[in-house]
């Protein structure tokens, strides 16, 4: 039995060895050695495969080149293939690599509110389920009612969220803006959405029977209802397919 000993790293340009220091755990399981011989009839080169156990070698195998590069191609392929599948948030309607569009449940926020001194307080409140869209650093936002996955057909209502222009766009105000790479995308982009400090609407009318300058309070005394009265939304009259036809 051989016993098996890793380099130390190395600075060196002429050095290509690895530096397992960075790595939480390193488990080595096979181990192929090429070896150079001599002969009455000269060198040869041959190859040969070893299990790998508590860092000692185990007897050899004879193999050959071409065995060994389907070999290694199988584990890479295995290994690609392992680390690109991903389950897909179910959140999202549609997704390419400058827009995305999802959908929020109906559900209870920690929103804070800038009151007249000039303080944050923050409440639970319940908010309607939500589609947004976020493209070229905007997200648009979208009340709905149902508490179903929308779908193309499904209609949609100006948002209650404060914080937003006619048009349902979302100001970030000193929020940076999620990059559309990131793993959690979705969710940074809820969070900005309900979890920013409210200064107001700049809806004239958000709600049925609410001003702008009604918002905050109405949100604030709804915090101890089950859900979101889906009563004061107002329509848009339009639906999720044309979002996804015209913005």
């Amino acid at each position: 039995m051989t016993n098996l000993e890793f380099l130390e790293p190395h600075t060196s340009l002429h050095d290509a060895h690895i530096d397992l220091t960075i790595f939480e755990k390193v488990e080595t399981v096979s181990a192929l050695l090429l070896h150079d011989v001599k002969t009455n009839q000269g060198s040869q080169v041959f190859m040969t495969e070893h299990t790998v156990r508590e860092g000692e070698l185990g007897s050899p195998k004879n193999v050959s080149l071409p065995s060994v590069i389907n070999h290694l191609s199988s584990h890479l392929n295995r290994t690609e293939r392992s680390s690109s599948r991903k389950i897909i948030d179910g959140r999202i309607l549609y997704r390419s690599s400058s827009e995305i569009l999802f959908y929020t449940p109906a559900k209870h926020y920690t929103m804070t509110f800038l009151d007249n001194s000039k303080k944050n307080n923050s409440h639970s409140v319940p908010m309607p389920a939500h589609v947004m869209f976020y493209s070229d650093g905007k997200l648009r936002c979208y009340a709905i009612k149902s508490s179903e996955r929308p779908t193309e057909t499904t209609e949609l209502f100006i948002s209650p969220i404060p914080n937003l222009y006619m048009g349902n766009d979302l100001c970030f105000g000193t929020n940076k803006h999620p990059s559309m790479d990131s793993n959690q995308l979705v969710d940074e982009l809820i969070d900005i959405a309900f979890s920013s400090v409210s200064n107001g609407t700049h809806i004239n009318k958000p709600l049925n029977d609410i001003s702008s300058f009604e918002l905050n309070r109405y949100l604030i005394n709804s915090k101890h209802n089950d859900s979101f009265d889906h009563a004061q939304l107002k329509p848009l009259n339009y639906t999720v397919k044309f979002v996804l036809e015209n913005l």
